[in-house]
C-alpha cells in the first residue's frame, strides 16, 4: 500500500470516528506488521490497556490559577 493510500485510509477512519461522536482514540503502532490495521473501539466509561489518556483523570483544580 502506498503512502497516499495509507494517509487517505487514516483520514477516513478519523472522519468516521468523529462523525459517530467518538470521544478519543488511542492508536498503537506495531512496526513488525505495518500493512495491517486493527481497530478496537471502547465507550468513554471503558478504559483501554496500556498507559493511555483514558487512565488519567482530568484534573481542573490547580491547573489554572486566576490569582495575580
Amino acid at each position: 500500500m502506498d503512502n497516499d493510500k495509507r494517509i487517505d485510509d487514516i483520514i477516513a477512519m478519523l472522519d468516521g470516528f468523529t462523525s459517530k461522536n467518538g470521544g478519543h482514540m488511542n492508536i498503537e503502532v506495531n512496526s513488525n506488521d505495518i500493512n495491517s490495521k486493527k481497530v478496537n473501539t471502547a465507550n468513554s466509561s471503558d478504559c483501554c490497556t496500556g498507559n493511555m489518556a483514558c487512565k488519567v483523570p482530568t484534573l481542573f483544580e490547580g491547573v489554572e490559577n486566576d490569582e495575580e
